[in-house]
This record gives structure tokens, sequence and C-alpha cells, in this order.
């Protein structure tokens, strides 16, 4: 894998990338690289890891340097891979990126002004996202290819409108430990309950649980739930879970899709959603947890 080095003084030299305020980075900071190079200035990002020394570190490296090898293989133009490693003063940091001037899929679905359809099509193009790599996975030397980390904030729109995969270096390739994955964590106050499709890792460094297409799937249904309900789901306890399930059926979501959300905490493996969500337009605003909660009420009251 390529290398570019940095002195100290060329390094705090870099402008740090702005964030949107919904948009954290848990794992160390961006900031912004022009290529010196004459005949190629383009802008690059560049991702400062906040640990750089032990096994984390190591682990985070070997899955960089992976995507770097599989790139060719992974064929898909959706991701934003990474490019090289960087030194600061001949030590290991962090890596480069291509900078991608976008908008982060987060801002697009929180925001009341984006239109329902425009949400739905962008939580469809997750879910065909995760049909093409359940396509690499077969086909090329990678069976254990999956996001890991998937939740809103790790996709961006590019100018074109196209959906791209960013954070690709907490994925799960080629052998890896597999990193921390923001909606199946010990966090998550359903976790003792969670069925055995979702296997506990025993690596002490790590993330809790070991990526499998169930996983990648649980999160990617959790990012269409958290978009209709208007706020994270994967912390609500399993009993208002289920209220809110029986809510969506009782406003005419389709029960195909409802029992495929349900089977999430259930034994059958997940299954995706992706063809079932055009279905959701009708009703969409009434899936907010306000009017639920108002709509519960009300149902109650009588």
């Amino acid at each position: 894998m390529e290398v570019i080095n940095l002195s100290s003084r060329s390094f705090k030299g870099l402008k740090t990338l702005e964030l949107p305020n919904t948009v954290y980075n848990t794992e160390g900071k961006i900031y912004i690289y022009e290529d010196k190079d004459k005949w190629d200035k383009r802008i690059h990002l560049v991702k400062r890891l906040y640990i750089n020394s032990g096994p984390i570190f190591s682990n985070k490296l070997a899955t960089v340097n992976s995507l770097v090898d599989y790139e060719g293989q992974i064929g898909m133009p959706e991701f934003v891979y990474p490019e090289k490693l960087l030194t600061v003063n001949g030590e290991i940091v962090g890596f480069t990126m291509p900078y991608v001037p976008s908008t982060n899929l987060k801002e697009i679905l929180t925001s009341s002004k984006t239109p329902a359809e425009v949400k739905i099509k962008y939580l469809k193009d997750i879910g065909t996202i995760l049909e093409k790599m359940e396509e690499v996975r077969k086909y090329a030397d990678l069976e254990d290819f999956y996001l890991n980390d998937l939740h809103e904030g790790n996709f961006i729109v590019d100018r074109e409108g196209t959906l791209r995969v960013i954070d690709l270096d907490s994925c799960k390739i080629a052998g890896n430990m597999p990193f921390c994955s923001k909606y199946l964590s010990r966090m998550n106050p359903s976790i003792s309950d969670l069925p055995g499709k979702y296997k506990l890792s025993n690596f002490r460094c790590s993330g809790d649980i070991i990526p499998n297409k169930d996983t990648d799937l649980y999160c990617y249904i959790i990012t269409v739930l958290n978009t209709l309900f208007g706020r994270e789901t994967h912390r609500l306890p399993l009993e208002t879970f289920y209220d809110y399930l029986e809510y969506l059926r009782r406003i005419g979501v389709s029960t195909e899709l409802i029992d495929i959300i349900s089977d999430i905490y259930s034994n059958k493996h997940n299954t995706n959603p992706r063809d079932l969500l055009d279905g959701l337009e009708p009703v969409f605003y009434k899936c907010h947890e306000s009017v639920f909660k108002s709509l519960t009420k009300q149902r109650r009251c009588q």
C-alpha cells in the first residue's frame, strides 16, 4: 500500500473537515489534504486515528490494506475506498481517501424538508448496496465481507444524487477482527434479548457482535425504522417496539413488511425489505413517533 509522509508542521496546517452537527466520527478526526503533485492536484481527505498503537490500530491498518487490495474484486463504485496510508514524521497515523462533495445521508433523512419519496429512495438504495455485496461474497474471495457499522451517518449523497458508502474502515473483510457497530453493541438495551443469529464476539479488542448477513440487515432495518419514527429505535424497550409495529399494521403498512421488521428479534434469518419500502409513502408521516403516541393515547382513552 502506498504511503504519503507529511512533516508535523505540514500536518498541523491541514484544515479540519466540518461535519454536520448530527454526525460524529468516534474513531478519528477528518482533515482536508491537497495533493501537491503538479500534474494531479486533487483534494483528498485524511482520517487521523485516535488510537494509533496496539491491536485495535493493527486491525484498522489490516482492514484498510484489505480494502485497497480487494477494491478491484469488490467492484462497487458506490464505495469511497481508502487510498494511501498517512505518516507524520515517519509514524503511521491514518490514511487518505477521495474527497467527494456531498451531503450526509443523516441530514437528508432527518430533515423535515426532504420529501417522503426521496427518503424512501435512499433507504431503498441501501438495500440495493446490500444485495450487491451478497453477490460479491458469492463470486469474490470475500465470504466475510459486511458493512458492519451500518447507520445513516456512514452514507453520503454526492452531487449526482448517488448514494455512497463512507467509513469503510470499520467493515468486516478478509478475516479481520470485528469493529464496533453503532446499532449492535452492548449499549443496546435489547442486547441480552438478541437471538442466536447475532453472535457475541469473544475478542477483548473488538466489537461486541460478529458481523454477518443478519447483522447488516438488522442495522438496515433499524435505519428504516429510525427514519419513520423520527429517532433511534434500537434503544426502544421491546414492548414499545412491538406496540409500534402493531400501530404500523393499523395504519396500513403491509403485513409482509411488518413481519420482516419483527423478525429482527426472532430466530428467523433477516430479510432485505427494500422492495416493500415504496408502500410506506402513503402513510409515511403517520409513522412518526409524535403521531404514534398521540393516536395510541386517543385509542386508550376511548
